[in-house]
């Protein structure tokens, strides 16, 4: 697959989400049910404790309901890098030998 966000957490938001997903590990947290209550929920669910707003989530299409919570997230919407930065060498010249 490929990347839909990209976030830096900071410490406070790291521990917010660990306890989340723990929530979502104990006998209450874990119940599931395919159309109401499955991973979008999940994963919706974990980026509202990140601070990102969500999109609709009754979808049964992860990527679908991705895209658009990356629509309303523009500063997290992962981008591919740019080409300069990807191989930075690769745009400097060749050395010159003195002779």
């Amino acid at each position: 697959g490929r990347p839909f966000l990209t976030l830096t957490l900071d410490d406070a938001t790291w521990y917010a989400l660990r306890a989340r997903a723990e929530w979502w590990n104990s006998p209450e947290g874990s119940v599931y049910d395919l159309r109401r209550r499955n991973c979008i929920t999940f994963i919706a669910d974990l980026a509202r404790v990140a601070g990102l707003q969500t999109a609709a989530e009754p979808s049964m299409k992860p990527g679908t309901f991705l895209e658009a919570t990356a629509a309303l997230n523009p500063l997290a919407a992962w981008r591919e890098p740019a080409a300069e930065t990807m191989n930075p060498v690769a745009s400097d010249p060749a050395p010159v030998e003195a002779r």
